[in-house]
């Protein structure tokens, strides 16, 4: 497990404290009715097919997006968080470190992915966008960072 990895564990997202930079608890329940008017949006204004989730952290999002009948999957660096999203949706969330690893997916895969919160995170930039761009076909792709 690398420093990385290992600081988003369970005190990363589940500390029960208030921690700059970290959850005091990342929840279904607090994070469910934002996701759903993400997901919704994105489907109204995108209509995409196939969505990929970068830092998808606990597959909330990933969950939401199948909820309303698009293909989704997330990527994400933490082993903790990927073990605790829904049992339903861990089986399209993969434990890769984007400063390093290829994204285990084919070329032009997706029409949509989303960067939320993860950018800032990241060291080798110009690897990640090169593994976006790899698997990205013509779509959108939205970052935003939270710092």
């Amino acid at each position: 497990m690398s420093i990385k990895e290992d600081f988003f564990g369970k005190d990363y997202f589940n500390s029960g404290k208030h921690i700059p930079g970290a959850f005091k608890y990342y929840t279904f329940e607090d994070n469910y009715p934002s996701f759903k008017t993400i997901c919704y949006l994105i489907k109204k204004y995108f209509n995409p097919k196939r969505v990929l989730d970068v830092g998808c952290a606990k597959g909330f999002l990933v969950y939401t997006f199948r909820e309303m009948g698009i293909e989704a999957f997330g990527v994400d660096i933490s082993g903790y968080a990927i073990s605790c999203a829904p049992m339903d949706v861990q089986p399209y969330l993969y434990k890769v470190d984007l400063d390093k690893d290829s994204l285990p997916f084919e070329d032009d895969y997706f029409d949509f992915i989303t960067f939320l919160g993860t950018i800032e995170y990241l060291r080798n930039h110009g690897h990640a966008i090169h593994e976006i761009k790899r698997v990205l076909v013509g779509g959108v792709f939205v970052v935003n960072h939270y710092l």
